[in-house]
């Protein structure tokens, strides 16, 4: 069903689901304390273990036995778990949840929390109608929660959540997805969550995550600063590493990755892309060949062929190249924005070693002085200002990158991505020059301006920032 396309902005813009698979512990005991530590630093077994032997189950034990099956299969891409057991196993724990005391404030909340991840995995695996209705449930019991118990803090984030998530949906899917009463309010979802990790509590770091989350779609993240974001569980530094590869600091994001203790085919495919951004050809070869090896889902397999058939051939290691194309197109699903890009690439793949492809790896990497001594390599081109004012943007040169965008604007013979995208940049641009009137004329004019294959995801950008930044 087309229309379902839309909740791949609830699912994963860096890798994995990150606004919904934080939205789940609130605890008291000890115990669940422990066992959620356990889960973010992806002890699965024990935990089940634990959670297994409670002896007073509580919502939040089968709560926090979701989270950890979906945390799991999330971090280990495992079809076949999810085909036997997933849903079975998930419905076993909805049903015990709905027979506890229904007067407590958590009953609601896990039960809203447990259907709300049941969704997301779902739709991590394919399975998109499904999902639907799971987050529209979701959504129902959020709804009765927040009615029966209006300052429960934990539905804070849950309205946090489900409200940014909703509120990202494209206007183009509005017409079937507000009948059935499936919209949220992107701002109101980001003050809930700004309010919430101002809370004391064992939520304050996903908070904070959650929001770096949404920067990091809304502003490509470029002008925010990551230092303060937490890394101690392995969940938390494989999230964190994510971000620092959108944010342009691969090697960061190496150095973060490279001592994580975890056997997660993510953690390989995010070292295998940030190698490649900073020019670590064998490396990324070996990680994306890694990422193969461990993993036994179907998501994420286009775009690691795609990085081995990048890697090898830039990197010169006479691999079998064709094959990796081939596999980019008959492997793998399409549910994640990577693995769409990957296929989008094998149409048009390049086919030799160009400055200007380098400059564009090197300037995704944060290696600005080796993008722009390729960029001078190139001959002039609406692409070469385009990107030049991305490496002058990105490293920080606001004033210098403006110019160049408005060249980039003026040559309406490209009606493509470099307009529409330099029309966006413009807005954040003014946006952080505090200059309202001409950031909001960019970001309209971005929403106007066609850009192919990357309209629709430009579009929203365009039109979150104008809600988020102005209420409009």
């Amino acid at each position: 069903m087309k229309s379902l396309l839309a909740f791949k902005y609830i699912s994963k813009r860096v890798i994995l689901h990150p606004f919904l698979f934080f939205c789940l512990f609130y605890t008291q005991a000890q115990t669940t304390e422990s066992v959620h530590q356990l889960i973010l630093n992806t002890n699965f077994r024990q935990a089940d273990s634990i959670l297994k032997h409670t002896n007073t189950p509580t919502p939040y034990t089968y709560l926090l036995s979701t989270y950890n099956y979906s945390l799991k299969l999330l971090l280990y891409e495992n079809a076949t778990a999810f085909n036997e057991s997933f849903n079975h196993q998930v419905n076993i724990w909805e049903k015990a949840c709905q027979q506890t005391d229904n007067t407590q404030p958590e009953h609601y909340f896990s039960l809203a929390c447990i259907t709300l991840l049941q969704g997301v995995v779902n739709y991590n695996y394919g399975a998109k109608l499904p999902a639907f209705f799971m987050l529209k449930k979701a959504k129902r019991l959020a709804e009765k929660s927040i009615k029966a118990h209006p300052d429960f803090v934990e539905n804070q984030l849950l309205f946090g959540l489900l409200n940014t998530s909703m509120g990202m949906i494209p206007e183009k899917y509005t017409w079937i997805t507000n009948p059935l009463g499936f919209q949220g309010v992107f701002t109101d979802g980001i003050n809930a969550l700004k309010k919430y990790q101002k809370q004391d509590g064992i939520f304050k770091n996903e908070a904070i995550i959650s929001l770096h989350l949404v920067n990091s779609f809304l502003m490509d993240n470029h002008l925010e600063d990551i230092i303060a974001l937490p890394a101690t569980t392995v969940t938390e530094k494989i999230m964190k590493a994510s971000i620092k590869i959108k944010s342009n600091d691969a090697k960061g994001a190496i150095q973060l990755l490279y001592n994580t203790p975890t056997s997660s085919p993510v953690k390989e495919i995010l070292l295998a892309e940030a190698y490649l951004l900073v020019g670590k050809y064998d490396k990324a070869f070996i990680h994306a060949q890694l990422f193969l090896e461990k993993s036994k889902g179907k998501n994420y397999l286009k775009a690691a062929n795609k990085l081995l058939y990048l890697s090898s051939l830039i990197g010169g290691l006479n691999k079998k190249q064709t094959t990796f194309l081939s596999n980019i197109e008959e492997k793998g699903a399409l549910v994640t924005s990577k693995d769409k890009e990957a296929l989008s690439f094998s149409k048009k793949p390049i086919k030799k070693v160009e400055p200007l492809y380098l400059s564009r790896l090197f300037t995704d990497g944060g290696e600005w002085s080796k993008a722009y001594t390729f960029i001078k390599k190139c001959p002039p081109s609406i692409e070469k200002t385009y990107r030049n004012a991305r490496i002058l943007h990105l490293s920080g040169k606001l004033n210098d990158a403006v110019p160049l965008y408005k060249e980039v604007l003026k040559d309406t013979t490209h009606q493509g991505y470099f307009l529409a995208n330099s029309s966006l940049q413009l807005g954040y641009i003014y946006y952080s020059k505090k200059e309202q009137n001409t950031s909001v004329y960019y970001f309209n004019k971005a929403r106007q301006l066609p850009a192919e294959a990357y309209d629709e995801n430009i579009d929203l950008k365009a039109r979150l920032a104008l809600e988020a930044f102005y209420g409009r």
